[in-house]
Protein backbone atom coordinates (compact mmCIF):
# COMPACT_ATOMS: atom_id res chain seq x y z
CA UNK A 1 0.00 0.00 0.00
CA UNK A 2 2.52 2.55 -1.24
CA UNK A 3 2.84 4.57 -4.39
CA UNK A 4 4.47 2.76 -7.30
CA UNK A 5 6.81 5.69 -7.84
CA UNK A 6 7.65 9.11 -6.42
CA UNK A 7 4.75 11.57 -6.38
CA UNK A 8 4.39 14.90 -4.60
CA UNK A 9 1.49 15.91 -2.40
CA UNK A 10 0.97 18.88 -4.67
CA UNK A 11 0.34 16.48 -7.54
CA UNK A 12 -2.00 14.36 -5.43
CA UNK A 13 -4.11 17.30 -4.26
CA UNK A 14 -4.15 18.76 -7.76
CA UNK A 15 -5.70 15.50 -9.01
CA UNK A 16 -8.30 15.65 -6.22
CA UNK A 17 -9.20 19.21 -7.18
CA UNK A 18 -9.49 18.18 -10.81
CA UNK A 19 -11.88 15.33 -9.99
CA UNK A 20 -14.07 17.69 -7.95
CA UNK A 21 -14.13 20.20 -10.82
CA UNK A 22 -15.07 17.45 -13.28
CA UNK A 23 -17.87 16.18 -11.04
CA UNK A 24 -19.14 19.72 -10.50
CA UNK A 25 -19.55 20.11 -14.26
CA UNK A 26 -21.58 16.88 -14.34
CA UNK A 27 -23.77 18.09 -11.47
CA UNK A 28 -24.38 21.42 -13.19
CA UNK A 29 -25.39 19.62 -16.38
CA UNK A 30 -27.77 17.36 -14.45
CA UNK A 31 -29.26 20.37 -12.67
CA UNK A 32 -30.22 21.89 -16.01
CA UNK A 33 -32.37 18.83 -16.67
CA UNK A 34 -34.48 19.73 -13.63
CA UNK A 35 -35.41 23.10 -15.14
CA UNK A 36 -37.72 21.49 -17.71
CA UNK A 37 -41.23 21.39 -16.21
CA UNK A 38 -44.32 19.39 -17.23
CA UNK A 39 -46.63 22.00 -15.67
CA UNK A 40 -49.71 22.61 -17.81
CA UNK A 41 -49.92 19.05 -19.03
CA UNK A 42 -52.19 17.86 -16.21
CA UNK A 43 -52.24 14.16 -15.39
CA UNK A 44 -51.55 12.72 -18.85
CA UNK A 45 -49.39 15.47 -20.31
CA UNK A 46 -51.96 16.31 -22.97
CA UNK A 47 -53.19 19.39 -21.10
CA UNK A 48 -56.69 17.93 -20.82
CA UNK A 49 -58.98 20.22 -18.77
CA UNK A 50 -56.16 22.74 -18.16
CA UNK A 51 -56.90 26.43 -18.47
CA UNK A 52 -55.16 27.84 -21.53
CA UNK A 53 -53.96 30.94 -19.67
CA UNK A 54 -52.53 28.74 -16.92
CA UNK A 55 -50.74 26.56 -19.48
CA UNK A 56 -49.13 29.60 -21.07
CA UNK A 57 -48.09 31.45 -17.92
CA UNK A 58 -47.42 28.96 -15.12
CA UNK A 59 -43.78 28.20 -15.96
CA UNK A 60 -43.04 31.87 -16.58
CA UNK A 61 -44.28 32.74 -13.10
CA UNK A 62 -42.37 29.86 -11.48
CA UNK A 63 -39.18 31.10 -13.12
CA UNK A 64 -39.88 34.68 -12.06
CA UNK A 65 -40.55 33.92 -8.40
CA UNK A 66 -37.68 31.41 -7.98
CA UNK A 67 -35.10 33.36 -10.04
CA UNK A 68 -34.30 30.10 -11.83
CA UNK A 69 -34.54 29.49 -15.58
CA UNK A 70 -37.48 27.10 -15.47
CA UNK A 71 -39.26 26.50 -18.74
CA UNK A 72 -42.17 24.42 -20.01
CA UNK A 73 -41.29 21.11 -21.62
CA UNK A 74 -41.65 20.92 -25.37
CA UNK A 75 -43.21 17.48 -24.92
CA UNK A 76 -45.43 17.45 -21.84
CA UNK A 77 -46.44 13.82 -22.31
CA UNK A 78 -42.79 12.74 -22.23
CA UNK A 79 -41.88 14.67 -19.07
CA UNK A 80 -45.11 13.53 -17.38
CA UNK A 81 -44.47 9.84 -18.05
CA UNK A 82 -40.69 9.87 -17.52
CA UNK A 83 -38.86 11.24 -14.49
CA UNK A 84 -35.34 10.40 -15.66
CA UNK A 85 -34.18 13.96 -14.89
CA UNK A 86 -34.17 12.98 -11.21
CA UNK A 87 -32.26 9.79 -12.01
CA UNK A 88 -29.65 11.83 -13.88
CA UNK A 89 -29.25 14.20 -10.94
CA UNK A 90 -28.97 11.31 -8.49
CA UNK A 91 -26.40 9.55 -10.68
CA UNK A 92 -24.25 12.68 -10.98
CA UNK A 93 -24.46 13.11 -7.20
CA UNK A 94 -23.47 9.48 -6.68
CA UNK A 95 -20.44 9.87 -8.96
CA UNK A 96 -19.34 12.88 -6.93
CA UNK A 97 -19.84 10.93 -3.70
CA UNK A 98 -17.84 7.96 -5.02
CA UNK A 99 -14.86 10.19 -5.81
CA UNK A 100 -15.24 11.80 -2.39
CA UNK A 101 -15.17 8.35 -0.82
CA UNK A 102 -11.98 7.53 -2.74
CA UNK A 103 -10.39 10.58 -1.13
CA UNK A 104 -11.49 9.44 2.34
CA UNK A 105 -10.17 5.90 1.78
CA UNK A 106 -6.82 7.22 0.52
CA UNK A 107 -6.49 9.59 3.49
CA UNK A 108 -7.30 6.76 5.87
CA UNK A 109 -4.60 4.51 4.38
CA UNK A 110 -2.07 7.33 4.31
CA UNK A 111 -2.69 8.29 7.92
CA UNK A 112 -3.09 4.88 9.57
CA UNK A 113 -1.12 2.39 7.45
CA UNK A 114 1.51 4.28 5.46
CA UNK A 115 1.91 7.09 7.98
CA UNK A 116 2.91 9.82 5.55
CA UNK A 117 0.19 12.20 6.78
CA UNK A 118 -1.34 12.99 10.16
CA UNK A 119 -4.99 13.96 10.54
CA UNK A 120 -6.46 15.66 13.64
CA UNK A 121 -7.87 13.65 16.50
CA UNK A 122 -11.53 14.53 16.94
CA UNK A 123 -12.36 12.14 19.76
CA UNK A 124 -10.69 10.01 22.40
CA UNK A 125 -9.34 6.58 21.50
CA UNK A 126 -11.08 3.30 22.22
CA UNK A 127 -11.69 2.14 25.79
CA UNK A 128 -8.93 -0.47 25.59
CA UNK A 129 -6.47 1.96 23.97
CA UNK A 130 -7.07 5.63 24.86
CA UNK A 131 -4.02 6.70 22.86
CA UNK A 132 -5.32 5.25 19.62
CA UNK A 133 -6.27 7.76 16.92
CA UNK A 134 -9.43 6.67 15.11
CA UNK A 135 -10.18 8.28 11.72
CA UNK A 136 -13.88 8.69 12.52
CA UNK A 137 -14.47 11.55 10.06
CA UNK A 138 -13.14 9.46 7.18
CA UNK A 139 -15.21 6.50 8.33
CA UNK A 140 -18.24 8.80 8.43
CA UNK A 141 -17.63 9.72 4.77
CA UNK A 142 -17.51 6.02 3.85
CA UNK A 143 -20.86 5.33 5.48
CA UNK A 144 -22.60 8.40 4.05
CA UNK A 145 -21.48 7.49 0.53
CA UNK A 146 -22.78 3.94 0.90
CA UNK A 147 -26.11 5.41 2.04
CA UNK A 148 -26.19 7.73 -1.00
CA UNK A 149 -25.53 4.77 -3.28
CA UNK A 150 -28.56 3.07 -1.73
CA UNK A 151 -30.66 6.17 -2.30
CA UNK A 152 -29.54 6.26 -5.93
CA UNK A 153 -30.64 2.67 -6.43
CA UNK A 154 -34.02 3.47 -4.86
CA UNK A 155 -34.44 6.43 -7.20
CA UNK A 156 -33.54 4.34 -10.27
CA UNK A 157 -35.93 1.53 -9.34
CA UNK A 158 -38.72 4.01 -8.57
CA UNK A 159 -38.29 5.88 -11.85
CA UNK A 160 -38.53 2.72 -13.92
CA UNK A 161 -41.56 1.39 -12.05
CA UNK A 162 -43.88 4.26 -13.00
CA UNK A 163 -47.03 2.91 -14.63
CA UNK A 164 -48.07 4.70 -17.82
CA UNK A 165 -48.35 8.39 -16.91
CA UNK A 166 -48.78 7.68 -13.20
CA UNK A 167 -45.45 8.08 -11.39
CA UNK A 168 -46.76 7.16 -7.97
CA UNK A 169 -43.20 6.65 -6.66
CA UNK A 170 -42.25 10.32 -7.08
CA UNK A 171 -42.49 11.02 -3.31
CA UNK A 172 -39.74 8.51 -2.44
CA UNK A 173 -37.66 9.77 -5.39
CA UNK A 174 -37.73 13.32 -4.05
CA UNK A 175 -37.23 12.20 -0.45
CA UNK A 176 -34.10 10.22 -1.39
CA UNK A 177 -32.73 12.97 -3.62
CA UNK A 178 -33.15 15.73 -1.03
CA UNK A 179 -31.66 13.48 1.63
CA UNK A 180 -28.61 12.70 -0.54
CA UNK A 181 -28.09 16.38 -1.37
CA UNK A 182 -28.23 17.31 2.30
CA UNK A 183 -25.87 14.50 3.29
CA UNK A 184 -23.31 15.47 0.65
CA UNK A 185 -23.43 19.13 1.67
CA UNK A 186 -22.86 18.37 5.34
CA UNK A 187 -20.25 15.69 4.66
CA UNK A 188 -18.14 17.99 2.49
CA UNK A 189 -18.20 20.74 5.11
CA UNK A 190 -17.17 18.33 7.88
CA UNK A 191 -14.43 16.66 5.83
CA UNK A 192 -12.97 20.02 4.87
CA UNK A 193 -12.97 21.56 8.36
CA UNK A 194 -12.04 18.46 10.36
CA UNK A 195 -9.53 16.80 8.02
CA UNK A 196 -8.43 18.55 4.83
CA UNK A 197 -7.61 21.96 6.32
CA UNK A 198 -5.63 20.39 9.19
CA UNK A 199 -3.65 17.66 7.40
CA UNK A 200 0.03 17.53 8.33
CA UNK A 201 2.58 15.92 6.04
CA UNK A 202 5.12 13.65 7.78
CA UNK A 203 8.19 14.55 5.74
CA UNK A 204 10.54 12.10 7.48
CA UNK A 205 8.29 9.14 6.73
CA UNK A 206 7.71 10.28 3.16
CA UNK A 207 11.41 10.77 2.48
CA UNK A 208 12.20 7.29 3.80
CA UNK A 209 9.45 5.65 1.75
CA UNK A 210 10.58 7.52 -1.34
CA UNK A 211 14.21 6.58 -0.76
CA UNK A 212 13.34 2.89 -0.29
CA UNK A 213 11.19 2.79 -3.43
CA UNK A 214 13.79 4.48 -5.60
CA UNK A 215 16.68 2.46 -4.13
CA UNK A 216 14.98 -0.87 -4.83
CA UNK A 217 14.01 0.27 -8.32
CA UNK A 218 17.62 1.38 -8.99
CA UNK A 219 19.36 -1.79 -7.80
CA UNK A 220 16.96 -4.13 -9.62
CA UNK A 221 19.15 -3.90 -12.71
CA UNK A 222 22.18 -4.97 -10.65
CA UNK A 223 20.89 -7.72 -8.37
CA UNK A 224 17.76 -8.82 -10.25
CA UNK A 225 14.05 -8.78 -9.49
CA UNK A 226 13.91 -11.86 -7.26
CA UNK A 227 16.79 -10.68 -5.08
CA UNK A 228 15.12 -7.30 -4.64
CA UNK A 229 11.90 -9.02 -3.65
CA UNK A 230 13.81 -11.06 -1.07
CA UNK A 231 15.44 -7.90 0.30
CA UNK A 232 12.11 -6.12 0.73
CA UNK A 233 10.57 -9.10 2.53
CA UNK A 234 13.53 -9.72 4.85
CA UNK A 235 14.57 -6.14 5.62
CA UNK A 236 14.43 -5.42 9.36
CA UNK A 237 15.50 -1.77 9.07
CA UNK A 238 13.60 1.39 8.22
CA UNK A 239 16.14 1.94 5.45
CA UNK A 240 16.60 -0.78 2.82
CA UNK A 241 19.88 0.86 1.78
CA UNK A 242 21.26 0.44 5.29
CA UNK A 243 20.12 -3.19 5.32
CA UNK A 244 21.85 -3.90 1.98
CA UNK A 245 25.12 -2.45 3.28
CA UNK A 246 24.81 -4.24 6.65
CA UNK A 247 24.23 -7.61 5.01
CA UNK A 248 27.19 -7.11 2.67
CA UNK A 249 25.06 -7.39 -0.46
CA UNK A 250 26.74 -4.21 -1.68
CA UNK A 251 29.62 -2.21 -0.32
CA UNK A 252 28.77 0.85 1.74
CA UNK A 253 30.56 3.06 -0.77
CA UNK A 254 28.45 1.71 -3.61
CA UNK A 255 25.26 2.13 -1.56
CA UNK A 256 26.22 5.72 -0.77
CA UNK A 257 26.92 6.33 -4.45
CA UNK A 258 23.44 5.09 -5.37
CA UNK A 259 21.83 7.17 -2.62
CA UNK A 260 23.60 10.29 -3.90
CA UNK A 261 22.16 9.65 -7.36
CA UNK A 262 18.67 9.09 -5.92
CA UNK A 263 18.73 12.19 -3.74
CA UNK A 264 19.96 14.34 -6.60
CA UNK A 265 17.14 13.04 -8.82
CA UNK A 266 14.51 13.68 -6.16
CA UNK A 267 15.56 17.34 -6.02
CA UNK A 268 14.94 17.84 -9.72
Amino acid sequence: LIESGPISFGTIFDSLANSIERDTIKLEAATKGLLELPLGGTITGTGFNANEVYKEKVCTYVAKFTSEKFYQSSNLVDTTRHIDAFVWMSSALKLFAINLNKVAIDFRLMSTIIGNITIPRVQAGSTNNPGRSIPVILEMVNQVVYYIEGNDLTIARSAESGELELNNTLPIVLACLFESLNFVRRTIATLRSKVVEAIKVNETTINQIQENNMFVAYITREVGYHKCLELVNSCDCASIAEYVAKEGIMTKDHVDEILDIIHNKSKV
